[in-house]
């Protein structure tokens, strides 16, 4: 079973990719939302009230948001917070894709190629879209100002750097046809999966 990063930039629209992997049977393991629940964990906890503070949490249940957003403006912050969540958050993909039924599983991520994370995949898929598309739909999903969408944007990889790295590219910009981009990925990675195990 092979392991298989999905990123792309914000509002690039990974998670509608990932929801076209999943209609064909594929496991997806989704980042950010494994590393919101790793905050809580104590070890975890422990770590980042140590390196940013206890203002990061508002009580037991709840992270301090406002807080956690001076994060994309400080990066000696971010990349403390990067260093606790993202191994934590690699070991529990690794621990969940042991459990699973698939020629392959999926990891839908944020970042892969900021923190060195491909090394942990078999293969890499980009998903891009153009710059305005992008803070566009990030400022209508997240209600936030342009100037927040470009903050974020600054702590990635400019997409031409993904691309080049990436073993396959999937393009969002509404005029490719998604279905079709992702049915030739699959193709691809099922015929990777017969060369490595047989």
């Amino acid at each position: 079973m092979l392991k298989v990063g999905l990123t792309g930039g914000i509002g690039s629209g990974k998670t509608t990719v990932a929801s076209i992997f999943k209609e064909l049977g594929i496991p997806v393991f989704e980042s950010d939302t494994m590393a919101k629940q790793l905050y809580f964990e104590p070890s975890v906890k422990k770590q980042i009230i140590n390196a940013i503070g206890h203002e990061a949490y508002l009580s037991e249940t709840e992270l301090n948001k406002e807080y956690l957003k001076r994060i994309f403006h400080k990066k000696e912050w971010l990349q403390k917070v990067q260093q606790i969540i993202h191994p934590a958050t690699r070991q529990a993909y690794s621990t969940w894709h042991a459990k699973q039924m698939a020629p392959y599983t999926l990891n839908e991520a944020a970042i892969i190629f900021e923190t060195g994370g491909q090394a942990q995949f078999d293969a890499t898929i980009v998903v891009t879209a153009p710059k305005l598309i992008r803070i566009e739909r990030v400022k209508n999903r997240d209600n936030v100002s342009e100037d927040e969408v470009k903050a974020r944007m600054q702590n990635q990889w400019p997409e031409k750097r993904k691309i080049k790295q990436a073993d396959f590219v999937v393009i969002n910009d509404g005029k490719n046809d998604l279905q079709n981009q992702v049915s030739t990925i699959h193709n691809a990675l099922q015929v990777r999966v017969l060369k490595r195990f047989n």
